[in-house]
């Protein structure tokens, strides 16, 4: 990517597709929890085609408390992460494709959610779990690689 239209990226953040983002009966499937955050799915509308639906990944980072400082390094820890993903480039990671708002009902979540491609076969320990030893060879060469 040339320099000058991803600094331009950079400085404009991350793309809000809060309008794109549709919610099978109004509140996204929840997937997957861990230590840190939450891992929701929703629909895509394409803006240039507005039949097309595409399944995304929407990741909401979560707090441990609701005292103000945890819920004001949580919106850092938010942030930081959306301007290191956002730049990352690199064909064994999946691009941020934008965020999205969408009230949760966690009071210690954030609304903003952090949305990228929708991969059917889960999480890399899963995906090891349900592969033979030699795509777990490949995969770890791949992460060796990125």
């Amino acid at each position: 990517m040339d320099r000058l239209p991803r600094l331009r990226m950079l400085s404009e953040g991350p793309r809000d597709l809060t309008a794109f983002i549709e919610i099978e009966n109004g509140r996204p499937t929840f997937i997957q929890g861990g230590g840190y955050g939450e891992i929701w799915t929703g629909l895509y509308r394409d803006k240039h085609c507005s039949m097309h639906l595409k399944k995304v990944a929407v990741k909401h980072l979560r707090s441990r408390s609701s005292m103000p400082a945890d819920v004001q390094k949580l919106q850092a820890r938010l942030w930081r992460e959306i301007s290191v993903w956002q730049r990352l480039r690199h064909e064994h990671v999946l691009p941020l494709l934008g965020t999205v708002s969408i009230p949760l009902a966690g009071v210690w979540m954030t609304e903003v959610g952090m949305v990228s491609k929708w991969m059917e076969h889960g999480d890399l320990h899963q995906y090891l779990k349900d592969r033979s030893l030699t795509d777990a060879q490949r995969l770890t060469l791949f992460m060796r690689m990125g």
